[in-house]
């Protein structure tokens, strides 16, 4: 009678062994320690990060001085034509277009309300759509730049603003420069 009941337990645990090994759910996928496998793949991403970290410095040496300042020339968004500079915005011509332009301590701040309509005809059918965006820009002018002699037209369909070289003291009767700021609706 032990016997039969040993025989039974064992059998049990047999059958259940076997229908572990064959489920899904206790295959293991990270292997038999999963805080093994974490460890191995931390180590894998640590060593990825380094060398990512590398390749950084090595690109970067050329771009720093002696003294450990960056020295990357910066592009001026001004294009020089001869007698005054001119910058191109990417602001299309609309009546409904809200534009301040100021100039400040050298610098040219812009702030612009862009609406823009499309009405889309086909089949019988008038489709119409409006988008409106805000354009916030700041930018240095050009060291010769006669701030106080900023105008803005719209070439081409888009809004440009022009400044003069300086041509001597344009400096303000004060010794201060001249500020100017300018509301544009178009």
């Amino acid at each position: 009678m032990k016997r039969k009941k040993i025989l039974t337990v064992l059998m049990a645990l047999a059958a259940s062994v076997s229908l572990h090994a064959n489920d899904p759910f206790f295959n293991d996928p990270f292997g038999d320690d999963i805080f093994t496998e974490m460890m191995q793949m931390q180590r894998q991403m640590d060593h990825m990060f380094e060398q990512m970290h590398q390749r950084m410095q090595q690109r970067s040496k050329a771009l720093i001085s002696p003294i450990g300042t960056y020295k990357i020339a910066t592009r001026s968004q001004f294009e020089d034509k001869g007698d005054h500079y001119a910058y191109k915005t990417d602001i299309p011509e609309a009546k409904e277009n809200a534009i301040k332009l100021s100039v400040d301590n050298h610098t040219l701040t812009l702030d612009a309300k862009v609406v823009k309509k499309e009405e889309k005809k086909s089949a019988g059918m008038v489709s119409y759509q409006s988008y409106m965006s805000m354009y916030q820009r700041s930018l240095p002018l050009p060291s010769d730049a006669d701030e106080s002699s900023m105008e803005s037209a719209y070439k081409n369909g888009y809004l440009t603003i022009t400044f003069r070289k300086k041509t001597g003291n344009t400096q303000s009767p004060a010794g201060t420069p001249a500020k100017k700021d300018t509301n544009q609706s178009k």
